[in-house]
């Protein structure tokens, strides 16, 4: 049988028993994008002809919502936190995920199975339900710092670390990585499993240390896997909401929370600028896909197959 029958048939197999699910979520995603793009132009808005402020008024295009966007007051600050605190909780998620598929190669299979429902458990409960988890944990009034206080370690729950609703987005950051670390894990465990283990405790038997065996055998095999995840985990960071309004400070404030609030307001000029948040928030995931993608085909690239 040929490379070509080997590769093509099975690609486009593949893709035709995929292509309802494509059409219908492809279809409508691509249907709200054009929407959220119309109305950045300030297109579709019902502010009718004869607004007083209506953006284009011989019924064009506008780059306006850009313009205020860009000269608004806090928003650069707000685009670097929201690409700070999305950047680190998601690599520090990879990472993580990344130390638990490799200590599962060298586990046995109930270990395996304990480590699963305990991500499994932590799958099931919803992001608001961990927010107000961690808010009423780690706020200075939550049981950590009364538990600190009653130990004697502090002399008043008011001396406990800021650790939500702190400038540097360490809460929501948190919130992240404990939410998407058993995402990645779950997608890369199939494979951690079923073929890396032999061929970890080959290279292990073949005399190859740990360090070799993760970068030349374990990296190579996991990254494809890992890399699509992490990109979807990191899409998920940077448009959400929950733990950004509940976690977070009210300046610098990430975008997914100043994009709602202009959503909200009853002027849609407003609403206009909602969108364009929304736009930009677009762009900056596709422009960190790319990015990931290009490094990830340069440092582990494709081996040729037989």
């Amino acid at each position: 049988m040929t490379p070509s029958v080997l590769g093509v048939d099975r690609g486009w197999g593949r893709a035709l028993r995929l292509s309802p699910v494509l059409i219908v979520v492809g279809g409508l995603s691509a249907y709200a994008a054009w929407i959220v793009f119309r109305q950045s132009l300030g297109l579709g808005l019902g502010l009718g002809p004869s607004a007083e402020r209506s953006p284009g008024r011989d019924g064009g295009a506008t780059l306006d919502a850009y313009r205020r966007l860009v000269e608004a007051d806090g928003f650069w600050r707000s685009w670097a936190f929201t690409l700070w605190v999305a950047a680190v909780g998601t690599i520090l998620a990879v990472v993580g995920a990344v130390a638990v598929l490799w200590h599962w190669t060298r586990r046995p299979g109930r270990a395996r199975r304990f480590d699963l429902w305990l991500l499994q458990v932590n799958l099931t409960i919803p992001h608001v339900v961990w927010t107000v988890a961690l808010l009423a944990t780690f706020s200075q009034s939550g049981w950590a710092s009364r538990l600190v206080a009653a130990a004697g370690l502090i002399d008043r729950p008011a001396q406990f670390p800021v650790l939500v609703r702190d400038a540097f987005g360490v809460g929501i950051i948190g919130h992240l990585v404990t939410k998407e670390l058993p995402f990645l894990v779950l997608a890369g465990a199939p494979l951690a499993g079923r073929r890396l283990a032999p061929l970890v405790q080959t290279a292990a038997t073949l005399g190859a240390g740990p360090w070799p065996t993760l970068r030349r055998v374990f990296l190579p095999a996991i990254v494809p896997v890992l890399v699509p995840a992490s990109l979807v985990a990191f899409a998920f960071a940077v448009g959400a909401y929950e733990p950004a309004s509940a976690l977070g400070v009210s300046d610098p404030r990430m975008l997914s929370v100043v994009a709602l609030e202009r959503y909200r307001d009853p002027d849609l000029l407003v609403r206009a600028d909602a969108q364009a948040i929304s736009v930009v928030l677009a762009l900056i995931v596709i422009a960190v896909a790319v990015a990931v993608w290009s490094a990830t085909r340069r440092w582990f690239p494709r081996r040729p197959g037989p």
